[in-house]
């Protein structure tokens, strides 16, 4: 029988791969937006840079943060479910970040 740490386990273990999924998947679309813009225009200023740096700031780290979590909760260490929430609160935050802006004071 899977107790809640070995389901939450395999849960991290498949947003890792998700994120890391997309880290890939932004990486490439980043480098192919450049390489077009350059065929086109004979330079490039910045196509492909904001896929290029959500790979690298967001699923990059969360990739790698969910795989820790996974990792911590399948080893029993100490701070599993700490690296775990931090992992969903990196992955939530930047959701609200835009938001604070329009909450009045």
């Amino acid at each position: 029988m899977m107790g809640t740490a070995d389901r939450t386990a395999w849960a991290d273990g498949v947003i890792a791969l998700f994120y890391t999924g997309l880290f890939v998947w932004a990486v490439s679309t980043g480098t192919a937006a450049a390489e077009a813009a350059v065929q086109d225009y004979g330079y490039n200023i910045d196509s492909g840079a904001i896929q290029f740096l959500v790979a690298i700031f967001y699923f990059g780290p969360l990739a790698v943060l969910f795989g820790l979590a996974a990792a911590s909760l399948f080893r029993c260490w100490r701070v599993k479910w700490y690296l775990h929430w931090f992992a969903v609160f990196c992955a939530v935050a930047p959701f609200f970040i835009p938001g604070v802006a329009f909450v009045p004071a």
